[in-house]
């Protein structure tokens, strides 16, 4: 046994197991003391560059970053449902919201999307960390607990 932080929930959520740490950092960096708004547009980032599951839970998400829960699915909901329904001058302003996000995102975490949307993450190398993270993930999926 070790005193090292054990992978949260999130990481059953992500492709890229390998990447756990990193992934879980950049949000945590990006989302902490943000506003329910600003922290459901960087999630949406995430879901939509491939770094997380469109099926991850909200109530995990609400817990992992420590969100109110309300706020945070009001706010989620819009970037996800009712966007294609907004005003011009609405989608703009959001476009150029989720653009920003996006940008501090990828900084953040170190990765960048190729024109085949594939996700390629910067030179990093395979630690223990990201080692056992991939081992939790893969035990995880097997027996689903």
């Amino acid at each position: 046994m070790s005193n090292e932080e054990r992978p949260t929930k999130l990481i059953e959520y992500t492709p890229f197991a390998a990447q756990y740490y990193a992934i879980q950092y950049g949000l945590h960096q990006l989302i902490r003391g943000e506003h329910p708004d600003d922290a459901a547009v960087i999630i949406h980032c995430a879901i939509e560059d491939g770094i997380l599951f469109p099926t991850i839970p909200r109530s995990l998400l609400v817990d992992e970053f420590n969100l109110k829960k309300s706020s945070f699915d009001k706010y989620f909901s819009k970037y996800h449902i009712n966007l294609k329904y907004e005003s011009d001058a609405v989608k703009k302003q959001v476009e150029e919201k989720i653009k920003y996000h996006r940008r501090s995102l990828r900084n953040a975490i170190g990765y960048n999307v190729t024109n085949e949307n594939k996700v390629h993450f910067y030179d990093r190398k395979l630690g223990r960390k990201n080692f056992l993270s991939m081992i939790i993930a893969y035990c995880r999926s097997i027996f689903r607990f």
